[in-house]
Protein backbone atom coordinates (compact mmCIF):
# COMPACT_ATOMS: atom_id res chain seq x y z
CA UNK A 1 0.00 0.00 0.00
CA UNK A 2 0.81 3.67 -0.07
CA UNK A 3 2.89 5.08 2.76
CA UNK A 4 0.47 7.99 3.09
CA UNK A 5 -2.70 5.85 3.52
CA UNK A 6 -2.78 6.20 7.34
CA UNK A 7 -2.84 10.00 6.96
CA UNK A 8 -5.93 10.21 4.76
CA UNK A 9 -6.74 11.90 1.48
CA UNK A 10 -5.42 15.31 2.58
CA UNK A 11 -1.85 14.11 3.19
CA UNK A 12 0.91 16.12 1.56
CA UNK A 13 4.59 15.42 0.98
CA UNK A 14 7.44 17.57 -0.20
CA UNK A 15 9.42 19.37 -1.21
CA UNK A 16 8.58 18.78 -4.85
CA UNK A 17 10.06 20.88 -7.65
CA UNK A 18 7.76 21.19 -10.63
CA UNK A 19 10.04 23.44 -12.64
CA UNK A 20 13.69 24.36 -13.11
CA UNK A 21 15.80 24.73 -9.99
CA UNK A 22 18.34 26.98 -11.70
CA UNK A 23 18.47 29.60 -14.42
CA UNK A 24 21.62 29.30 -16.53
CA UNK A 25 21.48 32.97 -17.51
CA UNK A 26 21.07 34.12 -13.90
CA UNK A 27 23.88 31.89 -12.60
CA UNK A 28 26.24 33.11 -15.34
CA UNK A 29 25.28 36.75 -14.69
CA UNK A 30 25.88 36.36 -10.95
CA UNK A 31 29.33 34.91 -11.60
CA UNK A 32 30.21 37.63 -14.10
CA UNK A 33 29.08 40.33 -11.66
CA UNK A 34 31.12 38.86 -8.81
CA UNK A 35 34.15 38.63 -11.09
CA UNK A 36 33.78 42.25 -12.24
CA UNK A 37 33.69 43.36 -8.60
CA UNK A 38 36.89 41.44 -7.79
CA UNK A 39 35.11 39.11 -5.39
CA UNK A 40 36.44 35.86 -6.87
CA UNK A 41 39.79 34.27 -6.14
CA UNK A 42 41.63 31.30 -4.68
CA UNK A 43 41.83 32.32 -1.01
CA UNK A 44 39.37 32.56 1.88
CA UNK A 45 35.87 33.87 1.18
CA UNK A 46 36.76 34.59 -2.46
CA UNK A 47 37.62 30.91 -2.96
CA UNK A 48 34.35 29.77 -1.38
CA UNK A 49 32.34 32.21 -3.49
CA UNK A 50 34.16 31.09 -6.63
CA UNK A 51 33.41 27.42 -5.89
CA UNK A 52 29.74 28.18 -5.17
CA UNK A 53 29.19 30.25 -8.30
CA UNK A 54 31.12 27.79 -10.49
CA UNK A 55 28.93 24.96 -9.15
CA UNK A 56 25.72 26.94 -9.80
CA UNK A 57 26.85 27.65 -13.36
CA UNK A 58 27.83 24.01 -13.97
CA UNK A 59 24.57 22.68 -12.51
CA UNK A 60 22.52 25.02 -14.69
CA UNK A 61 24.33 24.22 -17.96
CA UNK A 62 22.47 20.93 -18.40
CA UNK A 63 18.70 20.85 -17.85
CA UNK A 64 18.91 17.09 -17.21
CA UNK A 65 20.79 17.80 -13.96
CA UNK A 66 18.19 20.22 -12.63
CA UNK A 67 16.15 17.73 -10.59
CA UNK A 68 18.90 15.12 -10.26
CA UNK A 69 20.04 14.06 -6.82
CA UNK A 70 23.69 14.24 -5.86
CA UNK A 71 26.18 11.51 -5.02
CA UNK A 72 28.53 11.96 -2.05
CA UNK A 73 32.20 11.68 -3.03
CA UNK A 74 33.05 10.02 0.29
CA UNK A 75 30.33 7.37 -0.22
CA UNK A 76 31.55 6.74 -3.76
CA UNK A 77 35.18 6.45 -2.64
CA UNK A 78 34.27 4.08 0.19
CA UNK A 79 32.37 1.81 -2.20
CA UNK A 80 35.11 2.01 -4.86
CA UNK A 81 37.91 1.39 -2.36
CA UNK A 82 39.84 4.46 -3.54
CA UNK A 83 40.81 7.92 -2.31
CA UNK A 84 38.01 10.49 -2.46
CA UNK A 85 38.07 11.90 -6.01
CA UNK A 86 37.89 15.60 -6.77
CA UNK A 87 34.40 16.61 -7.79
CA UNK A 88 35.59 18.23 -11.00
CA UNK A 89 37.62 15.19 -11.99
CA UNK A 90 34.77 12.79 -11.26
CA UNK A 91 32.27 14.95 -13.17
CA UNK A 92 34.67 15.07 -16.14
CA UNK A 93 35.09 11.28 -16.10
CA UNK A 94 31.32 10.77 -15.99
CA UNK A 95 30.90 13.13 -18.94
CA UNK A 96 33.53 11.11 -20.86
CA UNK A 97 31.33 8.08 -20.22
CA UNK A 98 28.29 9.85 -21.69
CA UNK A 99 26.53 10.97 -18.50
CA UNK A 100 25.51 14.46 -17.44
CA UNK A 101 27.47 15.47 -14.36
CA UNK A 102 28.47 18.60 -12.45
CA UNK A 103 29.71 19.61 -9.02
CA UNK A 104 26.74 20.58 -6.83
CA UNK A 105 26.23 23.68 -4.73
CA UNK A 106 24.32 21.63 -2.15
CA UNK A 107 27.32 19.72 -0.79
CA UNK A 108 30.99 20.59 -1.20
CA UNK A 109 32.06 16.97 -1.68
CA UNK A 110 29.43 15.73 -4.13
CA UNK A 111 28.44 15.64 -7.79
CA UNK A 112 25.05 15.77 -9.45
CA UNK A 113 24.56 13.05 -12.02
CA UNK A 114 21.89 10.76 -13.34
CA UNK A 115 24.43 7.95 -13.68
CA UNK A 116 23.72 4.81 -11.67
CA UNK A 117 25.84 4.45 -8.54
CA UNK A 118 27.75 1.52 -10.09
CA UNK A 119 28.82 3.77 -12.99
CA UNK A 120 29.91 6.51 -10.57
CA UNK A 121 31.98 3.95 -8.62
CA UNK A 122 33.66 2.75 -11.84
CA UNK A 123 34.38 6.37 -12.80
CA UNK A 124 35.94 7.01 -9.37
CA UNK A 125 38.20 3.99 -9.85
CA UNK A 126 39.27 5.36 -13.25
CA UNK A 127 40.02 8.79 -11.76
CA UNK A 128 42.07 7.15 -9.02
CA UNK A 129 44.01 5.00 -11.50
CA UNK A 130 44.72 8.02 -13.71
CA UNK A 131 46.08 9.96 -10.72
CA UNK A 132 48.64 7.18 -10.09
CA UNK A 133 49.98 7.09 -13.65
CA UNK A 134 53.36 8.77 -14.12
CA UNK A 135 53.63 11.94 -16.05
Amino acid sequence: GCLLEPFGADAVAGPLWAGPLHSAATAAAMRADAESRGWLGDRGHARRLTRLLDALVAESEDAALDATLFKSLDDVARRAGVRTPGRGELAAELKKRGWSAAPTHVEGKAVKTGAPFSVVVAAARAVDAASKRPG
